[in-house]
């Protein structure tokens, strides 16, 4: 999605551009990133209303501007030096925002409760595999951004 948001900007550039995403995968990527949520429908309408009542042209800008949120939020984070520091310096809420955003796995963080000591510990451990998830993923973007 990366090549596809830089490469539309480049008018002069024959390649590959988000406007030409077939259709199918344009709905499925905007299921993945729940586009429909803020619709409020239920989950079993959503795919049947994303591909029979939204436009085309309203999923490519939607995919657009989460995907240059993404690519600015990256950008951030490589600057800042999170990536050295392994995203230390964020706090919980900020990496489970990060992940979320970029569709990473949250594995059960979210759905554990704080207020047992055992499910404390498990936090800690998501949180940190989430922390590291995050970092390869910046890692990876900051290769892609540099090339």
């Amino acid at each position: 999605l990366f090549h596809h948001i830089s490469q539309s900007r480049d008018a002069a550039s024959e390649s590959p551009s988000i406007k030409k995403i077939p259709p199918t995968h344009l709905h499925s990527l905007a299921l993945s990133n729940n586009l429909a949520a803020p619709i409020y429908l239920p989950s079993n309408i959503a795919p049947l209303f994303l591909q029979t009542c939204l436009p085309a042209s309203y999923l490519q800008k939607k995919l657009t501007t989460l995907a240059e949120d993404i690519i600015m939020d990256d950008f951030a984070l490589i600057e800042e030096g999170k990536v050295d520091s392994e995203c230390s310096g964020m706090t919980e809420e900020e990496v489970l925002d990060a992940c979320w955003l970029r569709g990473l796995p949250l594995g059960r963080f979210a759905k554990m409760k704080t207020s047992d000591q055992r499910s404390s510990l498990g936090v800690e451990s998501e949180v940190h595999i989430m922390r590291n998830v995050l970092t390869h993923h910046l890692q990876m973007m900051d290769a892609v951004m540099t090339k």
